[in-house]
């Protein structure tokens, strides 16, 4: 028996193979996957590679039922009864084509969990979390072996006829079925996210910049100063505001309007900068003209930094989304305002 090395062992030679392989792992539509599946020995091997999934409390929540050929035709029939419980109009053709899926791909097994088994302090995301570290076990090994393989669900899964018929207990959820086969066909592989479009950094929420907060503070030029003035390195966060008349307006609200009083903001655009990129609010004022937006209101905010590492427009990404986000709700008093002048705005 081989023993496989322990972490730290093989250095990149063995996380090369891994990259690869998850790499190479592509989706295979059951309708593409031909005989022959997995034999004996390669299905044990790719049921061992689920079991490597991480179990908190050793529940085991889920488990695989194959549908051995022979049973397909129930399956079939349970597919197409869904179908009419839920589209009464369906024709024959579609019936046809519900009843066909249940034909496609030499392998063809259901994963089940079980929201209640073992300890209930377990809740059911860390079990579904389990079952989906346990199913791409499964794919990467099944890709290993030469294999195709896809994970297929839809609105039958929660039909009665399809429960019954694989015997589920009120708490077990079934979530999905796997195929396996010999490719056929497949279609160019899709590009992967990069991880900087699904890692972002925690970092701090952006500081309050109100006018009794830096009661020295009369104008945006004095804000400037201040940040230029603190201790840790900042990024000036802004969001850019116009003022709408909501469609739910009282006619005294409209006369209001009309008198350039009251509206709603709407957040309009939004930027950071560093105090060092700005010489004075004209120098704002200049750059937020050439995005065309009539903006009335620019609220401010401030992204602190360490001695060592100042923020990065990277760091004020989320926070700049959580300032539209406010300010959208109407929930703007924790940032400073000033008007086109660079005046500071209070509101009533």
């Amino acid at each position: 028996m081989s023993v496989p090395p322990c972490p730290g062992e093989g250095g990149d030679d063995l996380a090369g193979m891994a990259a690869v392989l998850m790499q190479s792992r592509q989706t295979i539509l059951p309708k593409r996957l031909i005989e022959p599946g997995p034999d004996t020995a390669q299905l044990e091997s790719i049921f061992s590679a689920a079991a490597t999934a991480p179990d908190h409390g050793q529940l085991r929540p889920w488990r695989f039922m194959l549908v051995q050929p022979s049973e397909r035709h129930r399956l079939a029939d349970a597919f197409a009864t869904a179908l009419q419980e839920r589209d009464a109009t369906a024709t024959e053709d579609e019936l046809g084509r519900a009843r066909d899926k249940a034909y496609r791909a030499p392998l063809l097994m259901l994963m089940v969990v079980d929201a209640r088994c073992g300890d209930p302090a377990i809740d059911l995301n860390e079990r579904l979390v389990s079952a989906g570290c346990a199913l791409q076990n499964m794919l990467l090994m099944a890709t290993a072996q030469g294999l195709g393989s896809a994970l297929t669900s839809g609105k039958a899964l929660k039909s009665p006829g399809l429960r019954a018929l694989f015997d589920l207990s009120p708490d077990e959820l079934a979530l999905c079925f796997v195929s396996m086969g010999t490719v056929q066909s497949r279609k160019a592989a899709r590009a992967r996210p990069e991880p900087r479009d699904f890692v972002t950094t925690l970092t701090s929420p952006p500081s309050p910049l109100r006018q009794d907060n830096f009661m020295d503070i009369s104008s945006f030029d004095d804000l400037l100063q201040t940040a230029r003035a603190q201790p840790e390195p900042q990024r000036l966060l802004f969001v850019f505001a116009g003022v709408e008349l909501p469609d739910d307006s009282t006619p005294e609200q409209r006369a209001r309007f009309e008198e350039g009083e009251g509206g709603a903001l709407v957040p309009l655009m939004c930027v950071d900068k560093t105090p060092a990129e700005l010489d004075n609010f004209s120098a704002l004022m200049d750059e937020s003209g050439q995005f065309g937006q009539d903006w009335r209101i620019v609220f401010t905010a401030a992204l602190s930094g360490t001695r060592s590492r100042p923020p990065s427009s990277a760091d004020a990404e989320l926070p700049l989304q959580r300032m539209v986000e406010t300010i959208r709700q109407g929930a703007h008093g924790a940032f400073m305002p000033f008007d086109r002048q660079g005046q500071p705005v209070l509101f009533e």
